[in-house]
């Protein structure tokens, strides 16, 4: 009798749904499985004022993404805030092109909210290259490609958490050309900016002069000790291009050597010719000149011989200042 009772309680309840509703546990209405698969229920929205009751009863689906939606929804608010944020670089100051032998300064300039675990540091190519490192309160240090190149002493700022930012190379030098990345970091954060850096070296021995021989005359344009490669062309006075042929050479320490040689086919009348070596990325142009004269000879440094200037006479003034000194010595040597 029991048993039909509590049949006769929930039959009415249990007709006023669809024929494939089934009560769960919790009394919630769920559908019949398809295919066999077991049901699963819904999952419940409660009201805002039970949000406690349906943190315990949400699925863990739910839980985990409200997990996940805390640590971003507190990332989106410091990064609107100045106060939360660790350390951010505001200036990235490298030169684009030096000159080598120069003085070369490399400044970072950056704010720190929260200074805890202030670390400065300056890589060379890459996290791997690291050439100077600067921990509050201690001595900054200079190591790698950059160790005994750097003016330990120099202040970038009165203020202690900016003193030893800035790196001062004594000395530049072509190796030292590259990308250079500055590293500001905290307990909480950490920000870096990345400049190249070109450090060429100007031409020595620059030479432009002509070879002549069996008839024929030749431009000879050279260099040495250059870099990046240098771009050597030999132009008329008109800017055409003359054509000439090109060697360039590589020693141990990565500078470069040019030698541009030009045949010049014979002429009836003098011609000046130019000789330019350019450096690229530096901005750097220097030029020689030099003149053709058909017919007359070349000295032993390359350069033309001029003719000697005559009197309507047709004596020298050489040998004119000759003969009147001869006549002085012969007269005091009479008067005696």
């Amino acid at each position: 009798m029991e048993m039909r009772v509590a049949r006769s309680s929930v039959a009415p309840a249990a007709r006023r749904l669809p024929p494939a509703a089934r009560y769960d546990r919790r009394g919630d209405v769920t559908r019949a499985p398809r295919s066999g698969r077991r049901a699963v229920p819904p999952p419940r929205r409660p009201a805002l004022a039970d949000s406690v009751s349906w943190w315990s009863a949400a699925p863990r689906s739910a839980v985990s993404d409200m997990r996940f939606a805390r640590p971003l929804l507190c990332l989106l608010l410091c990064s609107r805030a100045q106060w939360c944020r660790g350390a951010q670089i505001q200036r990235l100051s490298v030169p684009a092109a030096a000159a080598a032998g120069s003085p070369v300064l490399l400044d970072c300039e950056y704010v720190v909210p929260e200074p805890r675990g202030l670390v400065v540091q300056w890589l060379f190519n890459g996290a791997a290259g690291l050439v100077y490192q600067w921990i509050p309160p201690l001595r900054p240090q200079a190591v790698g490609l950059l160790k005994g190149r750097v003016d330990l002493n120099h202040t970038a700022s009165a203020d202690p958490l900016q003193r030893h930012r800035a790196v001062l190379v004594r000395r530049a030098a072509p190796e030292l050309s590259g990308r250079y990345t500055c590293v500001v970091s905290t307990h909480t954060a950490e920000d870096r900016q990345t400049r190249p850096m070109l450090v060429y070296s100007v031409p020595r021995n620059f030479q432009f002069y002509q070879e002549r021989g069996n008839g024929s005359a030749t431009l000879v344009c050279s260099a040495e000790d250059m870099y990046p490669r240098p771009e050597l062309t030999i132009l008329t006075e008109e800017d055409a291009v003359v054509a000439a042929k090109l060697e360039v050479t590589m020693d141990s320490y990565g500078q470069y050597s040019a030698v541009s040689r030009a045949a010049l086919p014979a002429a009836a009348h003098a011609q000046t010719f130019v000789c330019s070596i350019t450096l690229p990325y530096a901005n750097y142009t220097v030029t020689r000149t030099t003149t053709y004269y058909p017919g007359r000879a070349v000295d032993d440094y390359g350069d033309v011989q001029q003719p000697q200037e005559r009197q309507a006479s047709g004596t020298t003034r050489a040998s004119l200042r000759t003969s009147v000194t001869s006549l002085f010595g012969m007269v005091m040597i009479l008067s005696k």
